[in-house]
């Protein structure tokens, strides 16, 4: 580019002296002198070796900017592909930029190693151990809480007896007795048997009280047991016990001693499950599926008259 400039300089100057030369050639005559002349003044040795100097001058000008120019490129990154002529082959040494080696992608790749592989189902089988052995843990709670099968080992039965009864004061159908059943104080128990038996026959009297029920309220008084009973739709008997049992004796059913809940939760509809299986038998004997309630070394349970009822 400096190199151009400088030419358009002198060839700038030497069309001025040419005009002036063209000027003054106004015919042939005129030429020929001024060829002979003025030309060989023009043209002659002094003026070559000024215009040689300014040439040299010039070219070095431009070389040294020229490689400033470079110079300067080169540390701006930018890329230099150098003019394919005999000068700037001498003067400046073409610059290759190496691009930047590429990984190799073969080598890059992780390569499988058997060890890993092995950690890999070593660690997978550590995982299913302890799925494994989380389930094994939740089997085992699940047999833990497993619910026990629901017969009348799950009711508790005891011997009971009347210590006081009177009316209920809302209700004329029921009793509200105070129930002795082996404990440091009586219970409250609401009995709906008024029609049936009258209060002169509950007084003392030793019945059968199922206690694990949920205490709950009757017109106003509250319940915490129920005396059984053999039933039908019109008539009601209270189930009678051996002579010589005594509050608090456990009353089961044999092949069913489990132990009974300690309250029995309403919502998992139990006692609904059982009571269908609890009736009197041909000889009015109180039975759960077949087989008598019994007070162990005393005797069994038994309706005074009712034979193949339900109890209730």
């Amino acid at each position: 580019m400096f190199k151009l400039l400088v030419k358009q300089q002198l060839y700038s100057s030497s069309k001025n002296k040419f005009n002036i030369f063209k000027k003054i050639c106004t015919n042939v005559d005129a030429g020929r002198w001024c060829h002979q002349n003025f030309s060989s003044h023009f043209v002659g040795n002094e003026a070559k070796e000024k215009l040689l100097e300014e040439k040299s001058k010039g070219e070095d000008e431009v070389s040294k900017l020229k490689k400033k120019l470079i110079a300067a490129e080169r540390a701006n990154g930018v890329f230099q592909v150098p003019l394919p002529t005999a000068a700037t082959a001498a003067e400046v040494k073409p610059v290759v930029e190496k691009a930047a080696p590429q990984p190799n992608k073969a080598a890059a790749q992780p390569t499988a190693v058997p060890a890993q592989k092995g950690d890999n189902n070593a660690t997978a089988k550590k995982g299913g151990g302890k799925k494994k052995k989380a389930a094994g843990g939740a089997g085992a709670k699940q047999e833990q809480q497993a619910p026990a099968e629901v017969d009348i080992s799950r009711l508790d039965l005891r011997i009971g007896q009347i210590r006081s009864v009177k009316l209920h004061p809302n209700a004329e159908s029921l009793y509200v007795e105070q129930m002795d059943v082996g404990e440091a104080e009586c219970r409250n128990v609401v009995t709906g048997v008024v029609k049936f038996v009258p209060i002169e026959q509950m007084e003392n009297r030793k019945v059968i009280v199922l206690c694990n029920l949920k205490p709950s309220k009757i017109r106003g008084e509250t319940s915490q047991a129920m005396v059984m009973c053999a039933s039908t739709p019109e008539n009601v008997e209270i189930l009678d016990v051996p002579a010589d049992a005594v509050p608090g004796d456990r009353v089961i059913v044999p092949g069913f001693e489990g132990e009974a809940d300690a309250q029995i939760n309403p919502k998992k509809k139990i006692l609904e499950r059982i009571l269908p299986d609890l009736r009197t038998d041909n000889s009015c004997t109180a039975c759960y599926k077949g087989k008598p309630l019994t007070v162990v070394g005393k005797g069994v349970c038994k309706s005074k008259s009712l034979k193949d009822v339900q109890i209730k």
